[in-house]
């Protein structure tokens, strides 16, 4: 978006909230947005369980800008309440499978109802509840994962925008330089910190993991626990499919 685009923005609207995550996004629209920082809350939603770095970084910016809001989830209990984030579940570790065995096991879910429960849900709760017009979140439209939602929609009353939408990644790396880079960008990760202890992104976020070992080991390990147990569950279903053509090497 262009200046006056910006200043359009902001013209129409009393309350606007920028969804700050960790992430090279969210810094990219942080800084891009500074000449408006006073017009703006920047809302940090704190699953409940964030890498030492993120809190760190959330403290920097606290400093730095003149509204900062930060929303506390509780993800430990709900995970020991409805299972660990996974990107493929097996059906013996959802909560019906377990009912329907008649067995206890892993408990595991879809990494989204996680997401949902512990940052999207209470982050828009919060939206409704603070009176915002407006919503500005780092999305683009290069981005695997994100809303189908375009730039400019807007839903009961409340206007979404993605300052950024248009850029690559290249782009943002390049208008953020060193100094403004979350630190994880410049250890070569791709995507944002949120929970210290995530068992999904895989796939979205490479070396995470390697990461995470030398950064928070205690985290790391209940991490790799759960990998290593999917590991094993998925090779017993991958060989099951297999089997089932005849060819266990053609699949």
């Amino acid at each position: 978006m262009q200046t006056q685009d910006l200043e359009a923005f902001f013209s129409r609207h009393k309350r606007v909230m920028l969804q700050f995550s960790a992430g090279k996004d969210s810094a990219a629209c942080l800084w891009l947005l500074e000449p408006f920082w006073d017009k703006l809350d920047v809302v940090w939603m704190n699953p409940g369980n964030p890498y030492r770095e993120t809190l760190v970084y959330m403290q920097e910016i606290h400093n730095a800008v003149p509204n900062f809001i930060c929303i506390m989830g509780n993800q430990p209990v709900d995970i020991r309440k409805h299972g660990w984030p996974v990107d493929i579940v097996p059906m013996e570790n959802t909560a019906f499978g377990q009912f329907a065995q008649g067995k206890e096991a892993l408990r595991l879910r879809p990494f989204w109802e996680c997401c949902d429960a512990n940052m999207w849900r209470p982050l828009q709760e919060f939206v409704l509840q603070g009176n915002y017009s407006a919503v500005i979140r780092g999305q683009k439209h290069c981005d695997g994962l994100k809303n189908p939602m375009p730039s400019g929609t807007v839903v009961d009353g409340i206007e979404y925008c993605y300052p950024i939408d248009g850029w690559t990644n290249e782009q943002v790396l390049g208008f953020l330089g060193d100094e403004r880079m979350p630190q994880s960008y410049k250890r070569g990760l791709r995507s944002s910190l949120d929970c210290v202890n995530c068992t999904a992104y895989t796939n979205e976020n490479p070396g995470r993991i390697g990461d995470l070992e030398k950064s928070e080991p205690e985290a790391w390990k209940q991490v790799s626990i759960v990998h290593m147990y999917l590991v094993d569950s998925m090779a017993k279903h991958s060989e099951a499919l297999r089997s089932c053509h005849g060819n266990p090497t053609a699949l």
